[in-house]
């Protein structure tokens, strides 16, 4: 007898002649109504289970079988690659980014900032490294601050401010570059009573400049003391300027010497920027180098240049800081256009000069930063 399943595609006549013949295979592969059929059969105590199925159907279950694993497969993937994403990003990318982010505030020269601990060992050190790396900066720039600030008022004690006794009217603007200047401006009155000006300007910036102007005070100081003439006083400096600086350190430097009772002044100028001598009756004198800067060269001579003054003349001195103090847009001060502001202010008193030029210098430059200290000496002769 034979028993048959009903759940069968299609009509199960010459099925069972077909499916006993692939049994009989070894592979047990066959045919059935056009379409290839694989067969498994079981004999015992004389009885013979025949299971088939048509090939097209067990490719078709394969196929939905490995596509539903291999959605899951990416499905758990991309399950898992938001978590491994979401880990990284809680405990490696928001502590890297808070560390990079506190690097560029120290880039930016915020000090002392703090990036907060991570969860890993290895973070969490490296943020303790660098709190403390910030800390020790802060700390270093403050003590710093506090010594370049100790500077500068050294230096400012070291600038004269007061011109009381002179029998002149004298007015100052002394501008830094940096915290400290190279720039240097000195008075000093004679036992003969005549009173010497001397402005100077230290070849480069900051603190060696700084070092280099004090002592330039002391020589001029010294100098002085020995002297009265411009020319003798350049050349007691330059002796020992060129001794004790090195070789690549030079400075320029006007001396003049005012006579009040002669109705009188004298200079020299060892290479520096030239001085304007406005005269009450309208005529303005250029008041050139007339040797070379100091610390060249030992045994240098300067010439000296006297010239007949009147009451009502005015005398400035400044160093190239002024001229040559650029705009946002590159163009220079210039030596014609200082000389055109002195020229009409002339008549105007000296602090009205000063606070023009200062207005003139804060509207050429800007916003931006001086490249050079600038330094004006006025004096009412």
């Amino acid at each position: 007898r034979v028993f048959q399943t009903t759940a069968h595609r299609r009509p199960a006549q010459g099925l069972v002649a077909d499916i006993q013949a692939a049994a009989q295979r070894p592979n047990g592969l066959g045919e059935s109504a056009g379409e290839s059929i694989v067969v498994a059969a079981a004999h015992r105590d004389g009885a013979s289970l025949f299971v088939s199925e048509y090939v097209t159907d067990i490719r078709r279950l394969l196929r939905t079988q490995v596509l539903r694993r291999t959605l899951s497969i990416l499905a758990l993937g991309l399950v898992l690659g938001a978590v491994v994403n979401l880990l990284v990003r809680r405990l490696v990318t928001r502590p890297l980014g808070a560390v990079v982010e506190a690097v560029r505030k120290i880039s930016r020269g915020e000090l002392g900032v703090q990036t907060p601990s991570a969860a890993t060992g290895e973070l969490a050190f490296l943020a303790d490294e660098f709190n403390a790396m910030s800390s020790a900066l802060a700390a270093a720039e403050e003590e710093r601050r506090r010594r370049m600030e100790r500077a500068r008022s050294i230096q400012q004690h070291l600038i004269p401010s007061d011109s009381a006794g002179l029998g002149l009217r004298v007015a100052s603007i002394f501008q830094p570059a940096e915290v400290v200047a190279g720039d240097y401006f000195d008075i000093r009155q004679t036992d003969s009573g005549a009173v010497i000006f001397c402005v100077a300007d230290v070849s480069g910036h900051g603190v060696p400049a700084a070092l280099l102007a004090a002592m330039l005070k002391a020589l001029f100081a010294s100098a002085c003391a020995a002297a009265e003439e411009p020319r003798r006083i350049l050349a007691s400096i330059n002796d020992q300027f060129a001794v004790v600086t090195l070789d690549e350190d030079f400075a320029s430097a006007i001396v003049v010497a005012v006579d009040r009772d002669g109705g009188r002044i004298s200079y020299a100028s060892a290479g520096h920027e030239p001085a304007v001598l406005t005269r009450k009756g309208g005529d303005t004198v250029i008041l050139s180098a007339t040797g070379p800067p100091l610390g060249v060269r030992q045994d240098v001579e300067w010439e000296q240049v006297a010239f007949e003054t009147t009451q009502g003349d005015r005398l400035v001195m400044v160093t190239d800081g002024l001229p040559e103090l650029s705009s946002p847009t590159g163009e220079m001060f210039g030596r014609r256009r200082l000389q055109s502001l002195l020229e009409q202010n002339r008549d105007q008193p000296l602090h009205i000069l000063r606070g023009r030029i200062l207005e003139t210098i804060a509207a050429h430059g800007g916003d931006s930063r001086p490249a050079d200290d600038v330094t004006v000496l006025a004096v009412d002769l």
